[in-house]
């Protein structure tokens, strides 16, 4: 079989499958979900040298050796201390319902329910930028402010002048943007002109070839937060970006259409500890004590409950697929779902079929027409099982519904940064807020009504008519989906 091989093919035909079996072997020692082993063994065992290439570069949630170990200290140390300061002032208290949920979202994020909380939801850009704006302008002592995108447009200019002119006046003022994610904007006049005002800008996970060698280049940090004074925060799908996102080239997707909340009570400080989390790596700057980030734990009168949940690599993996599913499995009566991104995994597509059997009422938004074709088709190949079980699927247009959305019972909030896809899931750093709380739930319903009635309803029929390479595409492209 080998007679007519020489000796140098011989030997790089034994690396090679020295290298795919030994690879192998490592995926089977980590105990991934099965589709993701499965996958990532295919790709390995079929292609050669590219195959383990490829796994070496993107098989691997790694975000170095020196983020994990300051991963693992500054949680705990922080948080552990933060929590004490909220105790002594007495915001902390655990929902009458989803206790169980809370108290997962406390052991695994670090961060507990906290009373007295204002919310404000906000949807459009102009409405989202001009408060953060107004806010910024009011500050006394810090801005904190963190995205993933920042668009050089003009209607992202009235923040860059509130920054620059709370900078200006003395007000700390630290942005912290993903380097990838915001590329355009760190090498931009803009950012140049804010560095000059007194702004400190850091770019978040820095993007460099070599880095390869000690952490996956697509590890992003995802979050949107914004801090004024400890007070007032911000979180949700929002970046820095204008009404005209999404709208050039030659094929836009269309406007992204967003959903975040203005918050104003102690859910400001803890998600301010998430944002210092990030800082104190990416920013160098130490943060010795914690009280004076603590000082505006004061609640507002008739305020609700509510909890920060960050998630991401590291210490406690999977946080945010896991609070989904313990929120999925608490419904009794409806669940009400949006993501951009839909790429379930087997335990996520179980549990939304599994409410679904038992009677709850499960409707799922999803973009028309999203801006990645791969992520759409990797979601739609799990339609059919889906409204098998009964659940409802709509699908959104015109523009790119990118907020992300889920209404449990009536009665539980929970937004932010993440999707529901594996990205989210274990590779990118995300915050999620939960509100426990029915007025509030009541006007997220509202605003997921006013987007399902902008959509066309998907029937099981209807998607059971579609062609056999449709199928085909679909289904390779969901096992794409498990490990991109």
């Amino acid at each position: 079989m080998f007679g007519d091989l020489s000796w140098p093919a011989l030997i790089f035909l034994g690396v090679d499958w020295l290298l795919r079996l030994g690879l192998t072997l490592h995926l089977v020692m980590r105990r991934r979900p099965l589709s993701v082993t499965l996958t990532w063994a295919a790709i390995v065992l079929v292609t050669p040298v590219l195959g383990g290439v490829f796994y070496l570069l993107f098989g691997q949630v790694r975000v170095g050796a020196d983020r994990a170990m300051w991963k693992e200290r500054f949680t705990s140390a922080f948080f552990q201390d933060a929590l004490e300061v909220l105790g002594a002032c007495g915001v902390l208290e655990a929902p009458g319902a989803f206790r169980a949920l809370a108290a997962y979202g406390s052991h695994a994020g670090g961060l507990a329910p906290v009373r007295g909380n204002s919310v404000m939801l906000l949807t459009t850009p102009e409405e989202f930028l001009g408060a953060m704006a107004r806010d910024i302008r009011g500050a006394s002592t810090r801005v904190s402010v963190q995205t993933y995108i920042w668009q050089e447009a003009p209607g992202t200019r009235i923040l860059l002048d509130a920054l620059a002119e709370a900078a200006g006046r003395g007000v700390e003022v630290r942005l912290l943007v993903d380097s990838l994610g915001s590329h355009r904007f760190l090498r931009s006049a803009q950012c140049a002109g804010l560095r000059r005002a007194g702004v400190r800008v850091v770019g978040a996970l820095p993007f460099s070839l070599w880095r390869v060698l000690v952490r996956r280049l697509d590890v992003r940090n995802h979050r949107k937060i914004a801090v004024i004074d400890g007070r007032i925060g911000y979180c949700g799908s929002h970046n820095i970006t204008d009404a005209t996102f999404g709208t050039a080239g030659s094929d836009p997707a269309g406007p992204w259409i967003d959903a975040s909340l203005r918050v104003e009570g102690p859910l400001a400080s803890e998600l301010e500890l998430v944002f210092l989390r990030d800082w104190e790596f990416d920013g160098d700057e130490p943060i010795e004590r914690i009280e004076p980030f603590l000082a505006g734990c004061t609640t507002v009168e008739g305020g609700v409950i509510a909890q920060v949940v960050p998630s991401g690599p590291g210490v406690t993996p999977r946080v945010f697929e896991q609070a989904l599913l313990g929120a999925l499995y608490a419904a009794s009566t409806s669940i009400r779902l949006c993501t951009p991104y839909f790429v379930p995994d087997d335990a996520t597509l179980s549990a939304l079929c599994s409410a679904a059997r038992r009677g709850v009422r499960v409707e799922l938004v999803v973009p028309g027409r999203g801006d990645s074709a791969l992520t759409g088709a990797a979601g739609r190949s799990t339609f059919e099982e889906l409204l098998q079980a009964g659940v409802r699927i709509f699908l959104h247009g015109p523009g790119l519904l990118h907020a992300k959305l889920i209404v449990i019972d009536d009665a539980l909030v929970g937004t932010g940064s993440a999707n529901l896809d594996m990205r989210s899931f274990h590779i990118n750093f995300e915050v999620t807020v939960l509100v426990y709380d029915p007025a509030v739930a009541a006007a997220h319903k509202r605003l997921f009504e006013a987007w399902r009635g902008q959509s066309r309803e998907m029937t099981a029929e209807a998607w059971s008519a579609r062609g056999l390479l449709t199928r085909l595409g679909h289904n390779l492209a969901y096992l794409a989906g498990q490990v991109l």
